[in-house]
């Protein structure tokens, strides 16, 4: 039996050494599939997160919709209000909304600063832009002809550049009723409205009187 067994020793460690082999290699396999099954759900609630935050990413990234409302406005430095922009006012005002659609706002602004528009506000309800106009420089301490609240008026420039309405009530003396003069008996004059609000050398006066009654002297034309 010893003998035999000596004979065949080789053999009897070739086959353990094989046993031993194939038990390591089954115990990794297992515990790979195990390491695999427990870093796999982590790895899959780390994919959902990331989903969800690109999904909220998308969700809250305001773009331009057939609902959003549009609006241009313009503010002149000779006037107190911020002016609806329209092709009487400006003719580069020509937009075909459907063109928009989809754009954000780094898109919409780069559009319209070539226009000298800038983005005051920017939601998924209402996008707007300003343009700011520097129009005729009127000398300081000195009253011109201009609009507020849809009237014609009579501005004072102070010395320090500022503007106020020392006049809201320039009767028009087309009507007998003695109501002021308004943007309709001005509108239709062809580009009389849009000088009033830009500016012009004929418009500044060195009192108020002067200016009531050159301003009168428009509308009666």
């Amino acid at each position: 039996m010893l003998k035999e067994f000596k004979q065949n020793k080789m053999f009897y460690i070739v086959i353990t050494f094989i046993a031993i082999c194939l038990f390591t290699a089954s115990y990794a396999l297992s515990l790979s599939f195990i390491n695999k099954g427990t870093h796999g759900d982590n790895s899959d609630e780390s994919v959902l997160a990331e989903t969800k935050e690109t999904s909220f990413i998308k969700e809250n990234g305001v773009i331009i919709t057939k609902d959003t409302k549009l609006e241009f406005l313009v503010r002149y430095a000779n006037c107190l209000d911020y002016i609806k922009a329209d092709n009487k006012i400006d003719e580069s005002i020509k937009i075909e909304k459907e063109k928009l659609i989809g754009l954000n706002e780094s898109q919409l602004e780069e559009i319209f600063k070539k226009f000298g528009y800038k983005l005051q506000q920017f939601t998924k309800n209402d996008a707007i832009l300003i343009k700011e106009v520097a129009g005729y420089n009127y000398s300081p301490d000195s009253y011109f002809i201009g609009i507020k609240d849809n009237n014609m008026v009579i501005y004072k420039k102070e010395k320090d550049e500022s503007i106020r309405v020392v006049e809201s009530k320039i009767i028009n003396p087309k009507r007998e009723d003695n109501s002021n003069i308004t943007l309709k008996d001005i509108e239709d004059k062809g580009n009389l409205l849009k000088s009033l609000y830009y500016g012009d050398k004929d418009y500044q006066f060195s009192n108020i009187q002067d200016a009531v009654e050159y301003g009168q002297s428009l509308c009666s034309t």
